[in-house]
């Protein structure tokens, strides 16, 4: 596999742990002061990794081909899916899963050679 690829998809998948950490962080902070939802060890984890994918994405992206960027970012909403189930114990829906048979159908006719 491709080294930046790999490193892309590592960058993916960072990206939806973050989204899961800020939202953690909102949750958790859901009875506290406004300013605390800004400032807790979740919301500063989330944008920290933010940073380090904009670094993971900057070298990668570089160094892949345009057809394959669309495909990484969408799996996003895979990763994303999968980390809310794990972390946040929240439910796969149906309307999940069609909106996720729809992104890979979009991928797929994006992608057609």
């Amino acid at each position: 596999m491709n080294k930046y690829l790999l490193l892309a998809l590592i960058g993916s998948l960072l990206t939806s742990l973050s989204q899961v950490l800020l939202k953690y962080g909102a949750v958790f902070t859901k009875n506290k002061p406004l300013l605390f939802s800004f400032f807790n060890l979740f919301t500063f984890s989330g944008y920290f990794i933010f940073v380090i994918v904009i670094l993971i994405n900057l070298i990668a992206f570089q160094n892949l081909e345009m057809k394959i960027v669309p495909v990484i970012l969408a799996a996003n909403f895979v990763f994303l899916m999968l980390l809310s189930r794990l972390i946040l114990k929240e439910k796969i829906t149906s309307g999940n899963m069609i909106s996720i048979f729809f992104i890979f159908i979009g991928v797929t006719i994006f992608n057609w050679n």
